[in-house]
């Protein structure tokens, strides 16, 4: 999988934080939050709302599923699998709201 990255298994890529990369990404997780929140009105209105919940549902799945593969290729051991911090249980309980529409885990 590393060569896919660029870089063989000897070495080691020298991390920079706030990269260009960084800031894009950030710029482009804000923009997504900023346009979901102003366009909540006209989702929940539209005729697509089950559709566009089920792709967001179906996105968080994919990130989660990527992340236990990217674990279990490092050999991790089974119980650092489980969330242990906020953003992990956050993660679980948002899915299920999606699914659910239920608005009391928040």
């Amino acid at each position: 999988m590393n060569k896919f990255w660029g870089f063989a298994d000897h070495m080691n890529p020298e991390f920079h934080m706030f990269s260009f990369t960084h800031i894009i990404t950030i710029i482009i997780g804000v923009l997504l939050i900023f346009a979901l929140y102003k366009l909540s009105p006209v989702i929940k209105k539209s005729n697509n709302e089950k559709i566009i919940r089920y792709s967001i549902l179906f996105a968080m799945i994919i990130f989660e599923i990527f992340l236990f593969r990217k674990k279990i290729i490092e050999s991790e051991k089974w119980y650092k699998l489980f969330p242990d911090a906020t953003c992990g249980w956050s993660t679980y309980l948002a899915a299920i709201m999606l699914i659910t529409k239920s608005k009391k885990l928040f």
